[in-house]
């Protein structure tokens, strides 16, 4: 933990927070000290940090990081978030042991949850730009935005990743203090606030399960892409809760309300308050129901499909929707369940009413109906 912390960091971190160099030792130490920072005896408090990276650099750091937190009254690990966030704002997601990952993510797993998290990330930078509430377009700007992240050190415990967002220096110390949304902060800084924002409005209406608070801050918060990416995050620790947690960079303001942003744990409820985000905000003219026919490719059923039973049996079809062939996940009753089994076999195509929508990383057929299979049209092409 204490060694993914540079002295650079450390360095950077005492002088942003009025600790001074008072001493400069040329063979291999540099002293601090900060007038209010005083011990039992009214003496000034100094800390040592290495001139240069020596052999000994990570043991120096430990002891200066563990006099530091003492004098901050802070816990260590704290301390560590906030030295290694100084130059940059850290966006962490941790998973949690129960969602299969103890021994580490598989490197497909791995994979979705990176590409997730830098298209989380370019969403928000292109809602930032142009705030809309469903499928903002990407912006160069939005990716070159993405491109300059930087996917810092994983950590243990709950499995977790981390997305750095260097932010350029600082205001001056010096300047007048000002509320945080009267000075200028840079896009950096602002799309890592929509990003804390619509994470913790989920986790409000994920409590109250209610969307509408989704809905009144998505100009300053989630859009529709950014709740799908959370989907697929979520999809890809197989359903478990998420947490989201973020570190502030010290060297520009918050928006004030964001300030002490606690981790925030998204659960079932909070995934499905983004479906139903999802939905509402979906154009009339994409709610509309429709027909999709074709091959039946991959059966799911954890139950045998019984003739009275209440168990949901789902089926994936290959068919092509406004010219582009996608794999539709469809759920279906029992009998039907056993009409696809028996196309699958055969080779039949089959026809299924619904509205679709993107869940996730999935296209999923809702309010399925009129299923049926087409053994005639099957036929004809075998005749063919």
């Amino acid at each position: 933990m204490i060694s993914n912390v540079s002295r650079e960091q450390v360095r950077r971190y005492l002088i942003w927070n009025g600790w001074e160099q008072q001493i400069l030792d040329v063979r291999s130490l540099i002293y601090f000290t900060h007038d209010a920072r005083r011990d039992d005896s009214n003496e000034l408090i100094r800390l040592a940090l290495p001139v240069s990276d020596t052999a000994d650099v990570d043991i120096r750091i430990a002891e200066l990081l563990e006099s530091l937190a003492i004098v901050e009254d802070r816990p260590l690990r704290g301390l560590i978030d906030s030295i290694q966030s100084t130059d940059r704002d850290i966006f962490y997601l941790a998973l949690p042991s129960e969602s299969g990952f103890r021994r580490g993510v598989p490197l497909g797993s791995a994979a979705e949850i990176v590409t997730s998290l830098r298209d989380l990330v370019s969403h928000a930078a292109a809602n930032e730009i142009a705030p809309t509430a469903y499928r903002p377009r990407i912006t160069e700007t939005a990716k070159k935005h993405a491109e300059s992240c930087v996917f810092g050190h994983t950590f243990k415990g709950s499995f977790g990743f981390t997305v750095e967002t260097p932010l350029p220096i600082g205001a001056r110390r010096d300047v007048p203090l000002l509320p945080p949304e009267r000075i200028d902060r840079p896009f950096e800084r602002r799309v890592t606030e929509r990003l804390a924002a619509g994470i913790r409005d989920l986790a409000e209406a994920a409590r109250l399960q209610s969307i509408e608070i989704l809905l009144e801050h998505a100009p300053s918060g989630l859009n529709s892409n950014m709740c799908e990416e959370l989907l697929v995050i979520g999809e890809t620790a197989n359903g478990s809760p998420t947490t989201y947690s973020i570190g502030w960079s010290p060297e520009w303001p918050v928006l004030k309300d964001l300030t002490d942003f606690a981790p925030v744990r998204i659960d079932e409820r909070g995934y499905r308050c983004l479906q139903s985000f999802i939905r509402e905000v979906r154009p009339p003219e994409e709610s509309a129901e429709l027909t999709i026919e074709g091959r039946v490719v991959i059966m799911e059923s954890r139950q045998p499909p019984l003739f009275d039973d209440e168990e949901e049996h789902k089926i994936v079809v290959a068919a092509e929707v406004e010219g582009r062939r996608r794999n539709v996940h469809v759920a279906l009753s029992a009998a039907e369940y056993r009409d696809a089994c028996d196309a699958h076999l055969e080779g039949n195509d089959v026809s299924i009413e619904g509205v679709l929508e993107k869940r996730g990383k999935y296209w999923t057929l809702t309010a399925p109906s009129g299923f049926h299979v087409l053994r005639e049209e099957a036929g004809n092409r075998d005749e063919g």
